[in-house]
């Protein structure tokens, strides 16, 4: 594997590269922490993000699901004090609404996109 890397240049770093299983079905694989390789060490992760998505061993799309939520949200309710403000005027509380929706739309369809649904 090493000698892969060199060849095009590549160092392997021990310490950010991670494994995971993933699989629907709910075989049991051993719970090892570690996978050791040659002479790497390679830590086990139960999910991690790809492109802005959340993959977890089981292949569940709930998780990434309530994630997006979440950050439709956090991004709702970061934006709620200026839609409140009376110092602001209705033009620019429109512009603030239709731009939040469009990055949430965005999001969204991304996510449909991605999950082949």
């Amino acid at each position: 594997m090493e000698e892969e890397a060199n060849e095009v240049g590549l160092r392997i770093n021990e310490e950010k590269t991670k494994y995971m299983i993933n699989t629907r079905n709910k075989v049991c694989f051993r719970n090892e922490k570690y996978l050791q390789l040659y002479n790497y060490e390679f830590e086990r992760v139960g999910d991690f993000k790809y492109l802005g998505s959340l993959i977890t061993e089981n292949s569940d799309n709930n998780t990434d699901i309530k994630a997006r939520i979440m950050a439709g949200n956090r991004s709702y309710y970061s934006v709620l004090p200026l839609l409140r403000s009376k110092a602001i005027s209705r033009t620019t509380k429109i512009r603030i609404t239709q731009n939040n929706i469009k990055i949430s739309g965005a999001v969204w369809l991304r996510s449909m996109v991605f999950n082949g649904k």
